[in-house]
């Protein structure tokens, strides 16, 4: 039986640093793959991008309401599904939260953009085929679904090109196809660090996000204001771009969602100082989904 060879590397795309390995038959074939995996998540960058001026995020903010903006189709099936994840978390999850993080210095002041009405949010979007129209002024912001959403399409352009194991880690949102799973230690803040969780992963994605203590950087799509802080949340999913965008309802404290993770088949570990470990959804459970690092072999930490 041909061996397979292993390769890895990294880019800085997506506001981090992505890594992609590959198993081929020859490194010619991994690193064809490997190019045109990083060839998808630079498109994917540039159109998502809240800081490129000519990306279709900045375009959308830029226009005024109801006049029809033509967007690209990567670009439309992210609106999609987070309009759908909107809806089944009543808001908590809102990509016109952008507003809020400009306010708060967590993002800049959208170039020659009309200013937002207060009253905006998800449902002023309304995708039409190849155009988006906004019924009110708004601005929109992708950072909590694109980089989940390159990592699929990343993952998909490898499976196309090899048949070995591969993987993209998008600074913590991570999938895994073919192969063995791999052991992720999560980088928990407030958590004694020779006791991190792990978790393995094998044909899934998981992405984590943490709401700092001292300063804000999720916001509940509804009320506007940042969620419960001091908080870390982990989602499991088959896809990416689901397990990342569900982190934002998995950091929140609304009794819905456990109902939201079931409703795309994820699962949610949360840490908290005072409430410890808790388990949300029903794809795993926590003997199958955590185990501290120091009682098994070392794993890689994101």
């Amino acid at each position: 039986m041909t061996s397979l060879v292993h390769i890895e590397r990294a880019q800085p795309w997506l506001g981090t640093i992505v890594k992609i390995g590959v198993q081929a038959e020859d490194a010619e074939t991994a690193n064809t793959a490997i190019d045109a995996a990083f060839a998808e998540i630079a498109l994917i960058h540039r159109l998502m991008s809240f800081h490129e001026p000519f990306s279709d995020v900045s375009t959308i903010n830029r226009n005024p309401a109801s006049v029809p903006i033509p967007i690209h189709p990567h670009t439309a099936k992210v609106l999609r599904l987070a309009h759908e994840i909107s809806n089944a978390s009543e808001g908590i999850f809102d990509v016109t939260v952008a507003p809020a993080l400009v306010a708060n210095g967590l993002l800049p002041q959208p170039q020659q953009a009309p200013d937002p009405d207060n009253a905006a949010c998800w449902r002023d979007l309304d995708l039409q085929e190849s155009n988006l129209v906004k019924n009110r002024p708004l601005w929109i912001d992708l950072g909590g679904i694109a980089k989940g959403y390159a990592v699929d399409v990343a993952i998909n352009t490898l499976l196309q090109h090899t048949t070995g194991q591969c993987y993209v880690n998008a600074g913590g949102d991570l999938r895994v196809e073919r192969g063995e799973p791999q052991r992720i230690a999560l980088n928990v803040p407030n958590h004694p660090p020779d006791q991190l969780p792990i978790i393995e992963v094998a044909d899934s994605s998981v992405a984590s996000s943490a709401t700092p203590a001292e300063r804000g950087a999720h916001f509940d799509g509804r009320s506007r204001s940042p969620l419960a802080q001091g908080r870390f949340a982990t989602v499991m999913a088959q896809r990416c771009v689901i397990a990342d965008a569900l982190t934002k309802v998995a950091l929140s404290t609304s009794p819905t969602r456990v109902a939201v993770l079931d409703k795309f088949q994820a699962t949610a570990l949360t840490f908290h100082p005072a409430e410890g470990w808790l388990t949300l959804g029903s794809r795993v459970t926590p003997s199958d989904a955590v185990g501290l690092a120091r009682s098994r072999q070392e794993p890689s930490v994101c």
